[in-house]
């Protein structure tokens, strides 16, 4: 057993999983916005200073227990998970990882481990956020790798690699194959990562518009394998492969690539996207 992932799960991926979890909801944990809340103070005369509620463990289930040595307990009465901070030295262990990880976007998903960097629009939907608006221009209006957008999404996505626990210990690094390049680009141009890109190894051969076109998700699921992706010319058995994508919709094509990835013998697959959507 690899000690350095000792805290992550290892899940099978299938078809049929992959439709349970988006029909699942909430689907992500963001504490700057929704989850702002998430750890509230008590004062009941127990011995419990505060409460941490989640609405699910995935993901950040992984990364609070290797940073804080804190356990989530599934609620007997509700839907989520919970841990109940005894003293101060936990409380300060807790605001510190909610803060250090404020804009991150904790997903739910068929992944390992699975993130964005930010969402993409403001809470209340009137405008997009600061990443999100840098997406936007980079994907739509051409934005290139010299411009400032570029170049703030590439940063951020390469510290949040070297900050973020499991990912930094992967062995590949793979962008969801996609006919806009700029991921590929932004992670071909990430100086420690380069001799781990696995891009150009993975690639679909028969994609087409009935993918963006399908209605239902299990539409696109059928489109996704009839889109040939194709793995070649890389070992991937017993591999950590991190995949990243730059918007976080439904999650479905991230989950078909890594399910795929899986395999060919990846033995876990981490995501990470540059924003999520409104939504789920």
């Amino acid at each position: 057993m690899d000690l350095r992932f000792w805290w992550v799960p290892n899940k099978k991926i299938s078809l049929e999983s992959i439709m349970g979890y988006v029909e699942r909801s909430p689907r992500r944990i963001h504490f700057a916005t929704t989850h702002r809340k998430a750890l509230r103070s008590v004062d009941d005369g127990s011995d419990v200073l505060a409460w941490l509620n989640l609405p699910f463990r995935d993901t950040v289930g992984a990364f609070v227990s290797h940073l804080t040595g804190i356990s989530l307990y599934d609620k007997k009465a509700a839907n989520g998970v919970c841990s109940p901070i005894k003293n101060s030295d936990q409380l300060d262990l807790v605001n510190s990882f909610i803060e250090r990880f404020n804009e991150v976007v904790f997903l739910r998903d068929n992944l390992d481990l699975s993130v964005a960097l930010s969402m993409n629009m403001e809470e209340d939907g009137s405008s997009r956020t600061e990443l999100g608006e840098c997406e936007y221009k980079v994907k739509y209006q051409g934005f290139g790798s010299d411009s400032e957008e570029f170049i703030k999404l590439k940063e951020t996505l390469a510290s949040r690699l070297d900050d973020l626990p499991f990912y930094k210990d992967a062995d590949y690094i793979c962008a969801v194959p996609s006919g806009h390049t700029f991921v590929a680009d932004m992670i071909g141009s990430l100086d420690d990562w380069k001799d781990k890109d696995i891009s150009e190894h993975v690639y679909w051969t028969e994609k087409t518009s009935d993918i963006k076109n399908a209605e239902t998700y299990h539409d696109k699921l059928v489109a996704l394998g009839s889109a040939g992706l194709e793995i070649e010319d890389v070992d991937l058995r017993g591999k950590v492969v991190v995949l990243v994508d730059d918007l976080y919709k439904s999650g479905l094509t991230m989950q078909f690539v890594a399910m795929k990835l899986k395999e060919a013998g990846a033995s876990r697959v981490f995501g990470i996207c540059l924003v999520k959507s409104l939504g789920k």
